[in-house]
């Protein structure tokens, strides 16, 4: 392994608003609505329900819960991303004990799109190279007809679709979790983290770079534990 010399001075790795605001919060989608606690044989000993221990992290602290927790993540499959949520994230998750509520975070991620003031869908399909969309049909190039009809009755014009709500209903891209603008505006987010901060870890000739044979040990350290 060698160092990487394609750090850019130039580009700006500040954290945009539609990726924070949108984009990466559709991975709420992909979480299912329990933990699975795996033993080292790789068994799963028992199952926790997310909206019983959100907030109450103390319960990584119990027993060998840590390890536990750790291997049911490492293991445990994610759901599509899509416009399917779990009960656990719409309905459970997140209770206000004292009111006795229970917030729904498929809205909270709506609604936190519209405060950051996020351009509608379809300003993010020119963006990401995609022709504008003049009417609702338009957009069948991404998503379903089902999903471009539901739109049609929830929004008035086409310029109104949310973007956050839009992207969830794209078809996923070939070996991608995500449909076109998500993956997108996602895809130049990691790359401005990765090419646009110079303490990046592969990057050498750098203020306070690793020396190449501790890198070389990083990425031995890294291999070891993809396969374990």
């Amino acid at each position: 392994m060698d160092f990487d010399d394609r750090y850019d001075q130039y580009l700006n790795p500040t954290t945009t608003t539609s990726f924070t605001g949108a984009a990466y919060r559709s991975m709420h989608s992909s979480i299912r609505g329990f933990i699975d606690l795996v033993s080292e044989a790789r068994k799963t000993t028992s199952r926790i329900r997310i909206s019983d221990f959100f907030f109450k992290p103390d319960i990584v602290q119990r027993q060998d819960n840590y390890d536990s927790f750790t291997r049911g993540l490492l293991t445990q499959h994610a759901q599509e991303v899509d416009q399917y949520f779990t009960e656990e994230i719409s309905e459970s998750a997140i209770r206000i004990p004292e009111r006795h509520q229970k917030v729904d975070l498929v809205s909270i991620d709506m609604a936190r799109g519209r405060d950051f003031g996020e351009p509608p869908y379809n300003k993010f399909r020119q963006l990401c190279g995609l022709r504008e969309a003049k009417t609702f049909d338009s957009l069948i190039d991404q998503m379903d007809k089902k999903h471009v009809e539901a739109l049609s009755k929830i929004y008035e014009h086409v310029d109104d679709i949310d973007y956050y709500v839009a992207g969830l209903l794209e078809k996923s891209k070939p070996g991608s979790l995500l449909g076109h603008t998500f993956q997108c505006v996602v895809g130049e987010m990691f790359f401005r983290f990765k090419y646009g901060d110079r303490y990046y870890y592969e990057f050498g000739n750098q203020l306070g770079s690793f020396k190449l044979e501790q890198l070389n040990e990083i990425a031995k350290r890294h291999w070891h534990s993809s396969c374990v």
